[in-house]
């Protein structure tokens, strides 16, 4: 068969699927009937719009074009009209925050800071002759990074980092040590991604899931409990390198004596140091505002400002400095014409509004459901709910979209888990992290397409990433059961 031929099919099979994913958008609710009592025509209709949505993201390499197309099927539904649907899409709070957020992060990877921050941490004297000290490191290190900067970003450089050692030992990149240490990067670097839910998409599932609860939640022991369970799992891949005996002897030579000379005459410079002061000032007030006494002046005029509010003062003030050549310390064009911004805009601005829709009462779907798995729910202990919602989220979220998986776990999860005893606080939290675990095929997230994209580059194999990586959401499982159900009954809302 010809590539021509090959271009063809694949381009018929795309615009198929696009037309039946289209179709089921704006026109499948109005033409198929409810298949419940609880469910209304306009249930109908937002059902498949979200199906349809959920498609397509998953399908079509982008979510830019189907998130406009959502905002618009939405408004052409009996739920609200086009230009509401618009306004509730471009209003929300988390728009601003997530947006604000995205840049600010990217102005630390985008200057070379965070490259930066990586390259001095493989150049302590500690890590010399203990490869496996300098294993866990090295995860621990870009989770930690990768959580104020992007994990994509910090993938590639974790990459390059693994190539160049192995050219430093003057081994192959094809090794086993290296093979399985660029898969064990992938959930590292992920990690760090989704730990703070105001600074990526993982705003609009935090928002999503407080419209479910109807009120505004802290962030705190949700940070809390993701950093401390992914540092947990980054341990236990090096364990998990270790039973399967990976031949490590070749990283006893190491010697990061070139990296230790190079970073004695480098430093961060001014824009660097700026740029992380910023971030962090700017997450340390986020924070704040969820952990300060609920009566207390400051919790008032912080919540007034709001975390978006905060991450916009930030970017504001970055734009308002100069440096020394009396330009902004922060371009707005450079930085935003590479930072990855449109692609969580438009998942907040779209998954939001429809999600909101298809939980309200006027689709009866949530009633539907409640009735459907309340029995099965009611009759299992808090151990097993977890295991079960946690299972499915790794299953569902590597087989279609995270966002959309959470979306639609998060409405379904909650009320069902709730009513068989289980703390709906925690429940939204395991699913929210749970779901941002799609990292072994490539329409699982954006980061998991990045990773199948550079699999020559590291010579990796697909089967790589399966093998390891569906090791890694065992343990995931495992240790993710164990935390939530322990903390279940001690941490509310």
């Amino acid at each position: 068969m010809s590539d021509k031929k090959i271009t063809k099919n694949s381009t018929l099979s795309y615009y198929l699927l696009c037309a039946f994913s289209i179709f089921l958008m704006f026109f499948a609710g109005r033409i198929i009937p409810p298949f419940a009592a609880e469910i209304t025509t306009t249930g109908m209709q937002i059902l498949f719009l979200f199906l349809g949505m959920v498609i397509l993201w998953s399908t079509v390499g982008g979510v830019i074009w189907p998130s406009i197309l959502a905002i618009i099927a939405l408004g052409l539904t009996d739920y609200t009209t086009v230009n509401a649907s618009i306004v509730s899409a471009l209003g929300q709070v988390a728009l601003w925050q997530t947006t604000f957020a995205i840049i600010l992060a990217s102005t630390i990877t985008i200057s070379g800071a965070g490259e930066y921050l990586a390259r001095w941490i493989m150049s302590r004297k500690i890590l010399q002759g203990h490869p496996w000290i300098f294993t866990a490191v090295f995860l621990i290190a870009m989770t930690l990074i990768s959580s104020v900067t992007n994990g994509i970003a910090m993938l590639v450089l974790a990459w390059a980092i693994v190539r160049g050692i192995a050219k430093i030992v003057d081994s192959d990149i094809k090794e086993a040590y290296f093979r399985i240490m660029s898969v064990m990067l992938i959930p590292a670097c992920a990690f760090g991604e989704f730990v703070f839910p105001f600074r990526s998409w993982v705003g609009a599932l935090w928002n999503a899931f407080a419209n479910v609860l109807g009120q505004s939640l802290d962030y705190g022991p949700y940070i809390i409990i993701t950093f401390v369970l992914s540092i947990i799992v980054d341990i236990c891949l090096v364990m998990y390198m270790r039973i399967l005996r990976v031949n490590i002897s070749v990283m006893t030579k190491f010697d990061n004596t070139v990296i230790i000379e190079k970073f004695k005459n480098e430093s961060l410079n001014s824009k660097q140091k700026t740029y992380l002061y910023t971030m962090l000032v700017c997450m340390i007030v986020a924070l704040v505002s969820n952990v300060a006494p609920r009566d207390s002046a400051l919790y008032a005029m912080l919540n007034n400002l709001s975390v978006g509010g905060v991450f916009g003062v930030g970017v504001a003030f970055l734009i308002l400095l100069r440096d020394k050549d009396n330009k902004p310390v922060m371009d707005w064009f450079d930085i935003t014409a590479k930072a990855p911004i449109w692609g969580a805009f438009f998942i907040v601005a779209s998954a939001i509004p429809v999600a909101s829709a298809l939980c309200s009462e006027a689709t009866g779907f949530m009633a539907w459901t409640s009735k459907i798995l309340s029995p099965f729910f009611s009759n299992i202990s808090l151990w097993l709910i977890y295991f079960i919602i946690i299972l499915a989220c790794l299953i569902l979220t590597n087989l279609a979209s995270n966002t959309g998986v959470a979306m639609m776990m998060i409405p379904l999860t909650i009320p069902l888990a709730s009513a068989a005893g289980a703390n709906p606080y925690m429940i939204g939290i395991c699913v929210i992290f749970s779901s941002c675990m799609g990292l072994i095929l490539p329409g699982a997230s954006a980061l998991s397409a990045a990773v199948y994209g550079m699999l020559d580059e590291q010579e990796l194999r697909m089967q790589d990433i399966i093998i390891h990586g569906g090791m890694m959401l065992l343990m995931y499982l495992v240790l993710a059961t164990i935390v939530f159900a322990v903390l279940d009954p001690i941490i509310g809302l």
